[in-house]
């Protein structure tokens, strides 16, 4: 079965994150450029606050020299939106599309879930408090570095 690409999800807005969704623009691709809410807003933030740093981490990729986009109206083919609102039911839709539960459905997770090293376990938790490591979720090494 021949499957084609219709729209792509890019996580984390930052100069990397950015100019991939740019390349995808580029490409024709429409794009969903999604980031983290800023920490510390009230419950009824509006949704251009809790956009703020994926805004400025696009609007960093229009004005980038040399440019991110081969012509400036490409951007118009990047929505941004941030993880605690937009990534879940992305999610639920690609879900719903390949017919499958994914990992975030099954585990009910409240965020994203990230492949680590396990020697960097130790290390996100004391940097990172709160955050949850799933060890049975982690890959060995040599899986981990065959995606990298």
């Amino acid at each position: 079965m021949n499957r084609r690409i219709e729209k792509a999800v890019v996580l984390g807005a930052g100069t990397m994150g950015s100019r991939i969704a740019a390349h995808f623009a580029n490409a024709g691709l429409p794009c969903i450029l999604l980031d983290m809410v800023p920490p510390n807003l009230p419950v009824d933030a509006s949704a251009g606050e809790r956009n703020k740093i994926v805004r400025a981490g696009f609007d960093a990729a229009k004005k980038s020299k040399p440019a991110a986009f081969f012509i400036a109206t490409l951007a118009e083919k990047i929505a941004i939106g941030n993880f605690e609102d937009d990534l879940r039911p992305i999610v639920k839709l690609a879900a719903e599309r390949c017919g499958q539960e994914t990992l975030i459905q099954q585990k009910q997770a409240a965020g994203v879930l990230v492949p680590i090293y396990d020697l960097q376990a130790a290390k996100i938790k004391e940097s990172f408090p709160g955050v949850e490591v799933l060890q049975d979720l982690n890959l060995d090494a040599l899986g981990q570095a065959s995606i990298r």
